[in-house]
């Protein structure tokens, strides 16, 4: 199923495989197809198949020897524990956990049983970018709760230096 409005176009954006949760149900999965469309999977898709979906996309990604159960696949998105019990601005806090493949695994049998993670949570699949261009998004929230994202494109580096000179 392609995500468009009736009569408008359809949405072409590069993403990776994203699950959207609400306690252990699968509410959505949106990925991009070879044609760099957005797509939703069928409303009949299981949490078992994400699961597979992921691995696959991961031994693809690193080679069938390299993926074992340290090995990153994913990306875990959900309400900080810590401000469950907080109240004002800073209740809502999100925190990304990146998660193993052994991680992923106990977390998909735990939803699969009935288990809730969190209220409402998402999975990412992990997915290196080509060319060696990394676009980074930055997303901050300060103690009073203002929020700030920033994004862009640069070369990798192991260690993103907070100031860069001018080179003049």
């Amino acid at each position: 199923q392609y995500l468009w409005r009736e009569g408008g176009l359809h949405l072409k954006q590069k993403l990776p495989d994203v699950a959207l949760f609400r306690g252990s149900k699968l509410e959505a999965w949106v990925f991009t197809n070879g044609k760099g469309l957005v797509q939703r999977r069928l409303e009949n898709s299981s949490v078992q198949e994400f699961l597979k979906h992921i691995m696959s996309s991961a031994v693809k990604r690193l080679g069938a020897g390299t993926v074992g159960p340290f090995t990153p696949v994913a990306i875990l998105r959900k309400i900080s524990s810590s401000f469950l019990e907080a109240s004002g601005p800073m209740k809502a806090s999100p925190v990304a956990i990146v998660l193993t493949a052994s991680e992923l695994t106990a977390l998909v049998q735990r939803l699969a049983a009935g288990y809730e993670e969190a209220d409402v949570f998402s999975l990412q699949a992990i997915v290196e970018p080509h060319e060696d261009c990394r676009i980074v998004s930055v997303y901050s929230c300060d103690a009073l709760g203002e929020e700030r994202s920033d994004v862009f494109g640069r070369r990798f580096h192991k260690v993103y230096p907070i100031h860069v000179e001018d080179a003049e």
